[in-house]
């Protein structure tokens, strides 16, 4: 895959990732590149230790909490939560992982971002798999960038909808419409 995939070319002519933000906006460098590999941490978090655990796993205790993590090896955060999400689903059908039966993915799964690849920025899409299944470090960082744009996801999860279940959402469509259009320039 060519890196011309992940980026467009901006009006002043520079490459910039399709998510406009303070990173997107730099020139695209090596580092950036996405042929190169990233770690990134899987976590289901459970209310009890539960043994045994998926082979795939480690089970663990942070904080207050036991957990369940795989470490996934990706070209983006995007493809992580992906993954993530694959693997829980795939434990929900185990016998170990009956327990989890009847909960949603984002109710339980989160997947670190060791890279800051999720920030707010101009294009900011809180559906995109890149802003999804955030850790409470990421979100409360996000939500700081966002300067009160942005808030904590409180909707009720509903059935059969298309869109994917956000971390962070908009906190008035209003604002959300107003700041794209500030943005573009209309």
């Amino acid at each position: 895959m060519s890196l011309k995939k992940y980026n467009k070319i901006s009006s002043s002519g520079t490459r910039r990732n399709s998510q406009v933000s303070a990173k997107a906006d730099k020139e695209i460098t090596e580092e950036y590149d996405c042929t190169h590999l990233k770690t990134y941490s899987a976590q289901i978090m459970l209310e009890f230790p539960a043994f045994p655990s998926p082979r795939t796993a480690t089970t663990r205790m942070i904080g207050d909490e036991f957990v369940w993590e795989r470490l996934f090896q990706t070209k983006g955060r995007g493809k992580a939560v992906e993954k993530a999400g694959d693997w829980f689903r795939d434990v929900k059908t185990k016998d170990y992982g009956k327990f989890l039966k009847n909960t949603e993915t984002h109710e339980c799964v989160i997947v670190d971002d060791p890279w800051e690849e999720c920030s707010f920025g101009s294009e900011f899409r809180p559906t995109r798999s890149v802003n999804r299944l955030l850790d409470k470090e990421t979100i409360k960082r996000v939500l700081e960038e966002s300067k009160g744009l942005l808030k904590a996801s409180d909707r009720l999860f509903e059935v059969g909808k298309s869109n994917p279940h956000p971390s962070l959402e908009w906190r008035d469509e209003n604002i959300r419409k107003n700041h794209v259009h500030q943005t573009d320039g209309r």
